[in-house]
C-alpha cells in the first residue's frame, strides 16, 4: 500500500489569508496545474490517534414469505444508517437526508406490513447497511458474506437520500429498475432515469449479478454539510418514496410471484395438449383474443408437441394489468426443438385471479390502418405507421384501386418470433397475408409482396390461383 499524504482541510477564509500579499486569487489558483509557492508560511500541527480496528454492524430484520414455494427466495429493501459524525471544527454533520430519510423509510414500511399482518409470498429482507460513507464496506461486507444466498436474492431496492433534492432518480435498470418505472407511473410520481450504477449500496449487489436499483433525490444542496438537518427534509418527497417503494417491495415479494404462476399455469396447458386448461386462462373478458388464441392453440398441437418452455421475465405490474417478456421454445416430434423467441405479453386481473391478455405490442392508428410492432422491433409504431402508409396508397395507386380502410399491419422482428405467435407448427415466413385486414411480415423484409397480395385478394383474385402472377407482380 501507498504511505498517505497527509492532507488538511481549511475554511475559505484561512485560504484568503494564505493568498494575501501574493498575486494570486484563490480562482486563478484554481486553474495552475503546478505547485506554487505563497508568500505566507505556515505550521499546522494535528494529533492523531490511529485505532487499527473499528467495529461496525449492520442490522437485518427478516420477514418470511408465507408461501413454500418461494419462501426460500428474498427480496431486499436497504438504506445505509451512518454518516460523517464531526467535522474537525466541531460542526456536526446531521445526515437527516443522507440518510436518515431512507432508514426512516424502511421502518416504516416493516411497521406498516407488521400492523397489517402482511406476508408476501417471497421473504424480505429488512437493511440497515453500516459503513457505506466508508466505501458501501456494510453491504459489501453482506455480499461477501450473505445471510441468505444471493442467488437466491430476487432483487434489491435501495433507499438513499429520499428526503430532500431537486429530482427522484432511478438508478439502475434491471428489474427492480423497470418495476419502479412502472409503479412511479401507476402512481403518477414524477422520476427520471439514471443507469449509472452510482455510488451506494446498491452498487454493491449489481457487483456481484444481483438485480438491484436505487431512489435518490439527487441533486442536494446540503449533501455532506452541516445543513443536512431535519428541517432540510421534506415531507411529501419522502411520502412519494414511502409509497413507491411499498408498492414497487410487494408486487416484486408477491405481485411476481402470482404472476409466474399465472404463466406456468399456461405452459402447463400447453405441454399437456389440454385445449379447455388454456382457454379458461385467457381474458374471459375479451372473446377476439379466444378465437386467436384457439387457433394458435390448434395450430401448436397440429403436430405432435412433445415439449414446450417458457420463461418469464421482465415482469412489471401496473393497476389491474401486467406486462412480461416471455421466451418460449417448442419442440415437436417429428422435429428439433424450435431456437426460443421472446415477445412482450400481458395479464389483466380480473376479481384477482390473473388471465392472459394477448401481445403488448405497440400500436399507431390513422383513419386507414393501424399498425403495431413487437418488442425489438426497431422503429416506432408512429414511424412506422408514416412510411408504411405511403408505401400502402403509392401501390394501391398505381394499380387503380382504392386502399382498404381498417387494415391491420403487424411487424415482427424475425421469421422465428412471428412463427411461433401465430402459427408455431408451420414454417417459417417473412409475411403472411391472413386476410383482406390481416397483414404480418418481419422487419428485415420489404412490404410490397405483402401489399401487392393485399391488393390482389383485394379484386377478388384467390390465394392459391395464379401464384406466378403475384411473384410477377412483385418483380
Amino acid at each position: 500500500m501507498p504511505e498517505t499524504i497527509p492532507a488538511y482541510w481549511i475554511s475559505d477564509q484561512v485560504a484568503e489569508d494564505l493568498v494575501a500579499g501574493s498575486r494570486y486569487t484563490l480562482d486563478e489558483l484554481s486553474l495552475r496545474f503546478t505547485p506554487t509557492p505563497l508568500s505566507t508560511t505556515v505550521s499546522m500541527a494535528v494529533a492523531v490517534e490511529e485505532r487499527e480496528e473499528v467495529e461496525a454492524r449492520n442490522v437485518l430484520g427478516l420477514l418470511p414469505g408465507s408461501d413454500p414455494e418461494y419462501s426460500d427466495e428474498v427480496v431486499v429493501i436497504c438504506a445505509h444508517y451512518d454518516h460523517l459524525g464531526l467535522e474537525p471544527d466541531g460542526a456536526i454533520m446531521y445526515g437527516a437526508n443522507d440518510n436518515a430519510s431512507g432508514v426512516a423509510t424502511v421502518l416504516e414500511i416493516a411497521r406498516m406490513w407488521q400492523a397489517q399482518g402482511y406476508r408476501p409470498a417471497r421473504s424480505v429482507l429488512f437493511a440497515a447497511w453500516d459503513a457505506e460513507e466508508m466505501g458501501l464496506l456494510g453491504s459489501r461486507h453482506y455480499v461477501a458474506n450473505a445471510t441468505l444466498p444471493l442467488t437466491q436474492t430476487i432483487g434489491v431496492l435501495n433507499l438513499d437520500m429520499v428526503g430532500a433534492g431537486e429530482a427522484l432518480q432511478i438508478d439502475g435498470e434491471t428489474l427492480v429498475g423497470t418495476q419502479l418505472l412502472a409503479s412511479s407511473e401507476l402512481y403518477g410520481i414524477t422520476t427520471t432515469a439514471r443507469l449509472e450504477g452510482g455510488l451506494s449500496d446498491h452498487a454493491s449487489f449489481i457487483e456481484a449479478r444481483v438485480p438491484a436499483a436505487m431512489l435518490i433525490y439527487w441533486p442536494d444542496e446540503a449533501y455532506h454539510t452541516p445543513s443536512d438537518g431535519i428541517e432540510a427534509v421534506q415531507p411529501d418527497r419522502l411520502r412519494a418514496v414511502g409509497v413507491l417503494s411499498a408498492h414497487t417491495l410487494a408486487v416484486l415479494a408477491d405481485g411476481h410471484a402470482e404472476l409466474e404462476r399465472a404463466a406456468a399455469r399456461l405452459e402447463a396447458a400447453i405441454a399437456a395438449g389440454d385445449r379447455e386448461a388454456f382457454l379458461e386462462g385467457l381474458d374471459p373478458a375479451d372473446p377476439d383474443l379466444q378465437a386467436t388464441q384457439a387457433a394458435w392453440f390448434d395450430s401448436v398441437w397440429s403436430r405432435e408437441l412433445a415439449g414446450v418452455e417458457m420463461h418469464a421475465r421482465q415482469i412489471r405490474l401496473g393497476d389491474g394489468e401486467a406486462w412480461m417478456t416471455l421466451d418460449v421454445s417448442y419442440a415437436w416430434s417429428d422435429g428439433p426443438l424450435v431456437s426460443p423467441a421472446s415477445y412482450d405479453v400481458r395479464f389483466v386481473d380480473r376479481n384477482g385471479t390473473w388471465f392472459y391478455a394477448g401481445y403488448a405490442s405497440e400500436a399507431a392508428s390513422d383513419d386507414l390502418m393501424t399498425v403495431e410492432c413487437f418488442r425489438a422491433v426497431p422503429w416506432a409504431a408512429t414511424e412506422l405507421l408514416t412510411t408504411t402508409r405511403q408505401v400502402y396508397e403509392s401501390l394501391f395507386s398505381s394499380l387503380g384501386l382504392q386502399p382498404i380502410g381498417g387494415t391491420r399491419i403487424v411487424y415482427y422482428s424475425s421469421p422465428q418470433q412471428m412463427r411461433l405467435s401465430t402459427r408455431p407448427a408451420d414454417e417459417e415466413v417473412d409475411w403472411r397475408v391472413s386476410s383482406g385486414e390481416l397483414v404480418e411480415l418481419t422487419i428485415a423484409y420489404p412490404i410490397t409482396p405483402a401489399l401487392v397480395n393485399l391488393a390482389l385478394d383485394e379484386m377478388g383474385l384467390p390465394p392459391d390461383v395464379a401464384p406466378w402472377l403475384r411473384e410477377g407482380m412483385v418483380l
